[in-house]
Formats: C-alpha cells, sequence, structure tokens
C-alpha cells in the first residue's frame, strides 16, 4: 500500500520532515513525560468529539498514550492524510486538526518550558494521539462502508451482502497494542479489492487534476475534425479529465491548442457511442450540453460510486452476473488470466420502473439456480391490482384470452363468472400459460430472493431500443436472454453449442437446474469505470444520488439534465 499524502497536505509531511518527524522531532530537551502525556489524556477523552470505540479503547488501556515513536506518528498521519484519495473528507479523519496541532507543537517548542505548571506540550501531545487513533479508526469505519447505513437510506430497495470485517478486528487489536506497521496493513486490506474501486480512485485524481482547467465548453456551430476553434482546448481538456483521450488534462498544452485532430476525434465518437449518439465526432450543442457537467457534481459521483462499491461483498465469484441498473446494462464476467475481469457477455437491459416505488429494481446479491424454459408467470399481487383487475372489470372475457388462469382459494374459477366490480384482488391469484403474450417471454432466470425479481426475457423488445429503459414491474429484462442461456448452460452445465436453441425450437415449460448456482449482483452505479480508462456517467434513474449526496454533504443538482451517457 502507498500512503502518499493527498496534495493538501504534501507541504506539510515535506516540512515535518525536515523537523525530524510529526511530533517527536519537534521537541527539545527534555521532551514531555510519558506521565505528563498520559495525565492530559483522561480529560480529552471526554471532552473531545471521538466515537465510542476510542473511548472504549483509552479506557481499557487506562489512559495510556498508543503512538510514542516519531515514526509511527508520522506514518499515521501519512495515511489520514491520504483519504481525500479514496473520496473520503478530511475532516473526518482529523487531518486539518492534526495537521494545526503539529505547528502547535513547533511553535511551543520555540517557547520557554515554563518553571512551575504542567508542560503544555503535553497536552497537544495527548489530543494529538486521541486523534490520531480516532482518525484511524473512523477511516477504518469508512473504508468497511460505515458512512451511512444503506438499508436505512433505500428502505427495501439495498439489499447487498454485507462486507466481512475481518481486517476491522485485526486494526482494533493493532491500536491496542499501539503498533502502527500492523495497523496500517490492516487499514489496507478494508478497502475494496475490486479493479472498478481502483479504477474509480484513478478517476477521481484526474478529475481533481482538471479542476482549474475545467471551464464550460463554449456554443456555436457544429464543429468537424480538422478545423480550428477556441472551443477545442476545452473539449481535449475534458474528454482528457474523463478518461476517453490519452493526454494532459490542461487542453491548452497541447502542441496546437485549437486544432480538432484526429485523435480528439476518436475520443468523441468513443464519448458520442457510449451516450447513444451517433459516433460521427462532430461537436453539436448536445454533444456539449452532456460535457458541460458541472466538475463539483462529477468528483461527488464518483465519490458516492466509491461508497457503494465499499458497500459491496468483497467478493462477487469467479463467474458472475452483473446488472448495473442506471446503465441498463447487463454484464456477465469471469476472472482474467492476469487479474481483474473479462466481459463474457454483455447486453442492454430494462429494469423497473422509477416512478412506482413497490416496482423499482432492488439492488441485491443473490445467484441464478435454475434456467425455464418458456415460464408460466405467476402474477404478483401488485401487478394484479394495478392491471388485471381493471381488465376484467372492463372486460371479463379479456383474462381468457390472453392465456390467464384465475384461482380461488386454489380452487380454478371462470373469470366471466366473477363480480370483478364487488371483490377483492387479493381473494384471487393469477396465473399466464407460457405464449408469445407472456411478458417473461421464452426464457427466465430464477433467483430465489425474497423479492420476487430475477431476469427474464420479453415480449416487447421494443423496450431496448428506448433512451429510458426503466419500463419494468421490478423484474431486469435481457435484451438477449437466449445468449445468456447459451452461456450459463454451457459454462455451468457443459451444453454443446446449439442445445438452447434445439430447445427454444419447441414450445413448453421446462426447468433446467444449473450444475452450481451462479453469482448475480444487482448493483448501482452511475460512474463505471471502463477498463480502458473512460469515465462512464450515467442518469441517477431512481434518484439515489440525491439521497446519498444529501447524507454525505455532498455538492449535487439535478442529474437528469446534465448525465453524459444513458447507456
Amino acid at each position: 500500500m502507498s500512503h502518499r499524502p493527498a496534495p493538501l497536505f504534501a507541504h506539510l509531511l515535506g516540512a515535518l520532515a525536515l523537523a525530524g518527524g510529526l511530533f517527536g522531532g519537534l521537541f527539545g530537551e527534555p521532551a514531555p513525560s510519558r506521565e505528563d502525556v498520559a495525565g492530559a489524556l483522561r480529560p480529552r477523552v471526554a471532552a473531545l468529539p471521538l466515537g465510542d470505540d476510542t473511548r472504549t479503547l483509552y479506557a481499557a488501556a487506562r489512559y495510556q498514550p498508543r503512538w510514542e515513536t516519531t515514526e509511527a506518528q508520522v506514518a499515521l498521519y501519512r495515511a489520514l492524510a491520504g483519504a481525500p484519495e479514496e473520496g473520503l473528507p478530511p475532516a473526518l479523519v482529523h487531518a486539518g486538526r492534526l495537521a494545526y496541532l503539529a505547528g502547535r507543537l513547533a511553535a511551543l517548542n520555540d517557547a520557554p518550558v515554563p518553571d512551575d505548571g504542567p508542560d503544555p506540550r503535553a497536552a497537544v501531545l495527548a489530543e494529538a494521539d486521541l486523534l490520531l487513533t480516532d482518525g484511524l479508526l473512523r477511516y477504518a469505519d469508512a473504508l468497511l462502508g460505515r458512512r451511512v447505513v444503506p438499508d436505512s437510506l433505500y428502505p427495501d430497495q439495498w439489499h447487498a451482502a454485507p462486507r466481512a470485517d475481518t481486517a476491522l478486528v485485526l486494526l482494533h487489536r493493532a491500536v491496542r497494542a499501539g503498533d502502527a506497521d500492523a495497523a496500517l496493513d490492516a487499514l489496507d486490506a478494508l478497502r475494496p479489492r475490486h479493479p472498478e474501486y481502483a479504477a474509480l480512485r484513478r478517476a477521481l485524481a484526474r478529475l481533481r487534476a482538471a479542476e482549474p482547467y475545467w471551464a464550460p465548453i463554449p456554443d456555436g456551430a457544429p464543429l468537424h475534425v480538422g478545423e480550428r476553434s477556441i472551443r477545442v482546448p476545452h473539449l481535449r481538456g475534458r474528454l482528457a479529465a474523463l478518461g476517453y483521450l490519452a493526454a494532459d488534462v490542461n487542453g491548452w498544452a497541447a502542441p496546437e491548442p485549437f486544432r480538432f485532430d484526429s485523435l480528439l476525434a476518436g475520443a468523441l465518437a468513443r464519448f458520442q457511442a457510449d451516450g447513444e449518439l451517433p459516433a460521427d465526432s462532430v461537436l453539436t450543442p448536445e454533444v456539449t450540453r452532456r460535457l458541460n457537467r458541472d466538475h463539483a457534481e462529477v468528483v461527488a459521483a464518483v465519490e458516492m460510486n466509491l461508497e457503494r462499491w465499499r458497500w459491496l461483498p468483497d467478493h462477487l465469484g469467479d463467474f458472475h452476473v452483473l446488472a448495473n441498473l442506471p446503465a441498463y446494462e447487463l454484464t456477465v464476467r469471469n476472472v482474467a488470466a492476469r487479474g481483474g475481469w473479462r466481459d463474457t457477455l454483455r447486453m442492454p437491459a430494462a429494469i423497473g420502473l422509477a416512478d412506482a416505488g413497490s416496482w423499482t429494481t432492488p439492488v441485491l446479491s443473490d445467484s441464478i439456480t435454475t434456467v425455464v424454459f418458456d415460464p408460466t408467470w405467476y402474477v404478483p399481487s401488485s401487478i394484479a391490482a394495478a392491471s388485471l383487475l381493471p381488465m376484467a372489470r372492463a372486460d371479463s372475457t379479456a383474462l381468457t384470452r390472453q392465456g390467464f388462469r384465475v384461482y380461488r382459494g386454489g380452487v380454478p374459477v371462470d373469470p366471466r363468472l366473477v363480480p370483478w366490480d364487488s371483490v377483492s384482488v387479493d381473494e384471487f391469484s393469477f396465473v399466464q400459460r407460457p405464449g408469445r403474450g407472456n411478458p417473461l417471454g421464452r426464457l427466465k432466470f430464477v433467483m430465489p430472493n425474497a423479492h420476487a425479481v430475477l431476469i427474464h426475457d420479453t415480449n416487447k423488445p421494443g423496450h431496448f431500443a428506448r433512451a429510458d429503459r426503466a419500463v419494468s414491474t421490478g423484474c431486469v429484462q435481457a435484451s438477449d436472454a437466449p445468449a445468456l442461456a447459451r452461456l450459463l448452460l454451457g459454462v455451468v452445465n457443459r451444453w454443446p453449442a446449439g442445445e438452447v436453441d434445439a430447445w427454444m425450437a419447441r414450445w413448453g415449460e421446462r426447468a433446467v437446474p444449473l450444475a452450481r448456482p451462479v453469482p448475480v449482483h444487482f448493483v448501482y452505479f452511475t460512474a463505471w469505470p471502463e477498463a480502458d480508462g473512460r469515465l462512464r456517467l450515467y442518469d441517477d434513474v431512481y434518484g439515489h444520488d440525491a439521497v446519498l449526496a444529501a447524507a454525505l454533504g455532498l455538492p449535487f443538482g439535478t442529474a437528469g439534465d446534465q448525465a453524459a451517457e444513458a447507456g
């Protein structure tokens, strides 16, 4: 792990190195005694804004300092100063206050030590010891995803499996022992190992470096390759900051800053393609609008999505299905030979409606256990109340014509004989037979969860031609369900090529259990780093970013007005 400090603190650490250390090297002789520092600790444990774990730890240690060597203090401070690289605020880990204390100690060291009364440096050292510990524990909690409680932010919408806290236990043990090296190793182990997390950290650093140059791209007529314009440096810097172009984020640093060259054209085409726009390398007003997203909001989006990676399980499965809801995309991934992930299959998807809370697709981790050909649809009561009951009241023969069977107490009934205007939908269950009118289409992928959501085909392929694909009643619709079945059954059940197509050539409901469950994750990432460094930004389709931004105190406006891509 590199504990390189954030740029904000680099100058301070340089000065401290020259002084001989963060705290110990600032003292003349004699330095404050351990007893003096310990005596100053007890009242400050009660007075300072510390976490409960910190107070408990010092009480158990009989209010003795934890970090007694200059090396330990400097190493811890360097780690805390790196919190902004994780998208975490310096104030969370007391970085600003610790910087102030270092300066205060330097000033006290230049003043004569009083002959009578306590050494004032002991009180500063006591506070620094406490804040180093408390900052370390807060940092650890943040890396473990404990800044907020997702289930509370998104009731009934967030069900990802919690992360293991083994490294946190090791960190607490190291703090009790005053072992800075072991504490920092445990802190490093708490950082998510997902390659997308590391890529988002790199994107965050790139975006922060681009801030001085992030001026809006001026409006103008469509700009083509080979032309010259004052807009070109702005465009070059923006595409470099978003990872679409290997260039300086200062677009004015190019040898010919105003020329719209072929490299810039290629980067713009990639940006357009990601946004489902014509990839013609023309800077149009619409492309300009999408690129002119506020810098603070883009940074906040990356910080929020770093936070979401900290909420996911540490291991997604060597072979797994990932559905990123804001991207309207489903991907099957397996471990690449050199680490990271290889996308084996990637396709557009549709998700639950955004304007109906009961039909939004939840975030969850589950497993696909069975592939069902020509599935029967067992209609959830919410859908029956919203769609089938009004249909039956308007025309009691409509249910039969569309292939529905109706049951009351498990006994089949003729829908034409039911007085639909005077009954409750809860008295009935509705089942639709396989067929071309069945909304599950030809395939469903069973996920045995309590939320009644799964992945399935659809009888409405037009869904995937839409930019807004939040159209389902909660499930994820796969645009190429047969390809998904071929891959899962081929990899897991060793089905030969062509077997799935042979099964689909004939109608009839058939369930095929997978030889082993395949992990599946419905996730919510509005900022996604591609393998080549591109940072793709998606609409906050369910408003989850707005909720998280408010909880974390981050700047965030109307994402839908300025989203860079959607798909």
